[in-house]
């Protein structure tokens, strides 16, 4: 029997009903110091040095939580670093974490202190009906099953059921169209495959296509042999190791980046050409050229000339 068990057996009621209230009360500020480290985490980007491309991947794998109560926890830690507030309503049991996750994507400077003092003693179902009074709901998600519902005059929802094989090629096509259709949606990658298809078995005038590619080291664009090379090499994912030895996996958003960077004369060979995702790309910019450099190229403009300088996407 586990310790705790013959600890708990051994009190009496009153004991143990006192030590119950006691520990859950430990256990809201714990949770609400958890999540002001969440956040600060994410700030200093500490997710990327140890290998994960975001902190929703950190808490999953290196810290054990489940994909659902992640995700849960890094809402409200995100919104908590705005509106301190949150903290007290965890603390003080007024609203429970789930309760917190719910509302968190609705609030804002002008709002939260109204929908928290609204939620304040409600239960998560109470909650939900507040936030559809505040916001009623609009568009029906993505999901795959066998009919076509109008929704609108321009618009249908389409339902069907498909393989696991079929389900794994989206997968993929999300991930390889990541940088066009960084959302993901299904619409987005149905259209892509569906326009490929129209345009291979409708009739249509033959066009030569000029290959326009260069493989001349003053120019930024990465020549196909060697995008072609890297690509298998590192198996289409991130190939960023943590200091600690964890190796990122990521497959969406992956980004060919210059070992010793194409801006300070890195050669354009596969041998200082590797893949990465938008995180650890990122993170390798930042120890060339400092997190202040980063910080101005975050402007349009200047993530533009980024671009086009590094022209390092896929």
């Amino acid at each position: 029997m586990f310790r705790e068990d013959l600890l708990a057996l051994s009190l009496s009621d009153e004991e143990l009903l006192g030590r119950l209230r006691r520990n859950a009360k430990s256990e809201r500020r714990i949770q609400a110091q958890f999540l002001a480290y969440l956040a600060v985490v994410e700030k200093r980007r500490l997710f990327a040095l140890e290998g994960y491309t975001s902190l929703f991947a950190f808490v999953v794998q290196s810290l054990g939580y489940s994909e659902a109560t992640a995700l849960k926890r890094i809402q409200v830690a995100r919104k908590a670093i705005r509106f301190p507030r949150i903290y007290e309503c965890l603390v003080e049991a007024r609203v429970s974490l789930t309760g917190l996750s719910k509302l968190s994507p609705y609030l804002t400077e002008a709002n939260h202190e109204l929908l928290l003092n609204q939620s304040s003693g409600k239960s998560v179902t109470e909650i939900e009906n507040i936030i559809v009074a505040h916001f009623p709901k609009a568009a029906v998600k993505d999901s795959v099953r066998n009919r076509v519902t109008p929704l609108s005059v321009d618009q249908v929802h389409v339902n069907f059921s498909a393989s696991k094989a079929f389900a794994e090629k989206v997968k993929k096509a999300k991930a390889l169209l990541s940088h066009k259709y960084p959302q993901g949606r299904l619409e987005d990658i149905f259209g892509e495959a569906l326009d490929l298809l129209l345009q291979k078995h409708e009739p249509k005038e033959k066009r030569s296509i000029r290959n326009t590619t260069v493989a001349n080291p003053n120019n930024r664009y990465l020549p196909q042999a060697v995008r072609n090379e890297v690509r298998k090499r590192d198996g289409d994912k991130c190939s960023y190791i943590s200091p600690e030895g964890h190796a990122c996996d990521a497959t969406h958003f992956l980004e060919f980046d210059h070992v010793f960077p194409w801006a300070l004369g890195g050669e354009h060979e596969s041998r200082n050409v590797r893949l990465l995702c938008r995180t650890h790309n990122r993170l390798s910019a930042e120890i060339f050229f400092g997190s202040k450099w980063m910080e101005q190229v975050s402007s349009s403009r200047a993530r533009d000339s980024w671009e086009v300088r590094r022209g390092r996407n896929l």
